[in-house]
């Protein structure tokens, strides 16, 4: 996983403006990700971004993305399926 190499200004910079660490502003490409982050992630206080930082680099593997992703099909369809 990409994040993982951030550092924790690296990560708060992203999650607060759509930037990368190379500069690449995601949010001026359209990119999801930096409408998230510039939209949605960017009210997150330093001690939730600490807090998902710290995740991110020792609580999440392989093994636990293939295991929360294969949760996914048990979902039930979103509201707006719905008829």
């Amino acid at each position: 996983m990409v994040v993982q190499s951030y550092s924790l200004p690296e990560f708060k910079k992203l999650l607060e403006t759509g930037a990368t660490r190379d500069g690449r502003d995601m949010y001026a490409q359209g990119s999801i990700m930096g409408i998230v982050a510039r939209e949605q992630l960017s009210h997150l206080t330093d001690d939730e971004i600490t807090a998902v930082h710290e995740f991110l680099q020792k609580g999440w593997t392989i093994e636990r993305a293939a295991l929360e992703e294969a949760k996914i099909a048990t979902f039930p369809p979103p509201t707006f399926l719905k008829q």
